[in-house]
């Protein structure tokens, strides 16, 4: 198919369709910058969520007490902590399989989607991603998650910790921030 061939098929412009072939690889659309009015409060909120579990009516109303004049909804769709559980084990025909759960929790309403999982591989992560993004409708700006493999290649008691790359694929192809706790933090976590 040629451009226009292309362009007619995905409802878009010939030129769009061309700057599209004539790249190396794809990327996601750049996001323009639109300043929020919760970019001035999100030290606080982040302050809040690890000081202590707040919903986001609490946050809500301290933000309020302290001059925000946003919507409640764009702080919801702030923050999302992700982490594996361990379930302990089940049978598996002759054997003993150890049982773990991907959990995502929406720090505003403490939502949860959990699914059961048999092993903490990266294409597991990552499909459980886009269940969760799929059962809540939609995607979050930052995704808090524990220094798992999957997730964070190394863990540095000193400077940042570094997303593995699989991981930093999905992340920027979903819009999302990577946010890992830190190192021997046990206060950071949901």
């Amino acid at each position: 198919m040629n451009a226009v061939q292309i362009a007619a098929r995905l409802n878009v412009s010939a030129k769009t369709a061309r700057r599209h072939l004539a790249a190396e690889r794809w990327e996601p659309p750049k996001r323009r910058a639109i300043p929020l009015k919760l970019d001035p409060c999100k030290a606080l909120v982040k302050q809040l969520l690890e000081r202590e579990q707040h919903t986001a009516a609490q946050v809500f109303q301290r933000l309020k007490g302290e001059g925000y004049t946003g919507c409640e909804s764009v702080l919801c769709g702030y923050v999302a902590q992700v982490d594996f559980a361990e379930c302990g084990t089940i049978s598996v025909g002759e054997t003993r399989r150890k049982l773990r759960a991907f959990v995502m929790t929406l720090c505003h309403s403490r939502m949860v989607f959990a699914k059961f999982i048999m092993r903490e591989s990266m294409e597991h992560f990552l499909q459980c991603h886009r269940e969760a993004f799929e059962y809540f409708h939609g995607v979050v700006r930052e995704v808090m998650v524990d220094n798992c493999k999957v997730a964070v290649k190394t863990s540095v008691l000193r400077g940042a910790p570094l997303p593995n790359e699989r991981y930093a694929d999905c992340a920027a192809y979903y819009g999302f921030k990577i946010v890992p706790c830190g190192v021997r933090k046990p206060n950071e976590k949901g």
